[in-house]
């Protein structure tokens, strides 16, 4: 659990039952495992502008990993209506958990704004593996069990999660940090969720760690490395 890994203030789950050490209100509590009805996705943001709010007077390193699109697969009407039209219902399903989460960084980066923090806060916005298409992508019934197609698309990358194809290891990553970083950067040189750690304690002046792989990013995307 993320308490045995180094977080101090957790909450953290899947569907609708999370080990918190907060509650959405702001409240500290002692962790235990609570219930929260609303879409999960919707209280995963919640739950990370709250932590927002709660520390802004402090510098915070703060870890959100979104559901989705994972299976089992479910949106609420909101989301699933911005997708009209004949495509398989998975494919739907997941282009409305994608919008919830677009939905949910807006969020947390008007927070940040509305505390004056946007400038001076990085943002990794990383994926963590390619879609399972299931070779086939069959647009089974969402109630379906076992391993199923999550409704994401590969191309035009060969392979998918679980292989080591480009259609299962190539992902979006995306940095964000106003005040340190030029707009519209594209590198295009392979770099690794790895590196994420050695960025970050560069960035807050600490020592690499020998211990962790990575590289630090910024020297390369400010043009100070090739």
């Amino acid at each position: 659990m993320p308490p045995q890994k180094g977080f101090d203030q957790v909450f953290a789950g899947t569907i609708n039952g999370y080990w918190a050490t907060y509650n959405l209100q702001g409240r500290d509590i002692k962790a235990q495992l609570v219930r929260e009805a609303d879409y999960r996705l919707d209280v995963q943001t919640d739950a990370a502008v709250t932590f927002i709010k709660k520390n802004h007077k402090s510098p915070f390193f703060f870890y959100l990993s979104y559901y989705a699109p994972h299976v089992p697969l479910e949106a609420t009407e909101k989301y699933l209506s911005r997708f009209p039209g004949d495509m398989p219902e998975r494919r739907r399903y997941s282009l409305a958990m994608i919008s919830a989460m677009d939905d949910g960084v807006g969020k947390i980066k008007q927070s940040l704004r509305d505390l004056d923090l946007e400038d001076n806060t990085l943002i990794y916005f990383i994926s963590d593996n390619g879609a399972p298409l299931k070779i086939h992508k069959e647009d089974r019934s969402l109630a379906f069990k076992g391993g199923a197609w999550n409704g994401s698309l590969n191309e035009p990358y060969v392979g998918e999660k679980g292989t080591i194809s480009e259609g299962g290891i190539r992902v979006p990553f995306i940095m964000n940090w106003p005040a340190g970083l030029p707009k519209g950067k594209v590198y295009d040189r392979p770099v690794s969720s790895l590196d994420v750690a050695a960025t970050s304690l560069a960035m807050a002046g600490l020592n690499p760690d020998p211990q962790l792989d990575g590289v630090n990013l910024l020297p390369y995307l400010n043009g100070e490395e090739h």
